[in-house]
């Protein structure tokens, strides 16, 4: 995903709910919701994106979704026991 498509999300989220970016983690269907409004009906094309960027970034191609809340959620989970 591109900086402006990232820019422009991050802003939607904060203008739609009032939080920072850094919540999405622990708010990922509101940001679905903001990315719904933003994009109409492509926004599923830009959530597979940002899952496949996610993927990688946190080294999670073995999982097998590209539903954006489940592996958001797969992440979180996956860091919280990393830390223990």
């Amino acid at each position: 995903m591109g900086k402006s498509v990232s820019t422009v999300s991050y802003w939607k989220f904060k203008q739609d709910t009032g939080l920072e970016p850094s919540s999405i983690p622990t708010r990922s269907k509101e940001f679905s919701s903001c990315m719904s409004k933003l994009f109409g009906p492509g926004y599923p094309i830009v959530e597979i994106s940002i899952a496949k960027e996610l993927k990688e970034e946190f080294e999670m191609q073995k999982v097998h979704t590209s539903n954006f809340n489940e592996l958001v959620a797969t992440i979180r989970n996956d860091a919280l026991k990393r830390s223990l």
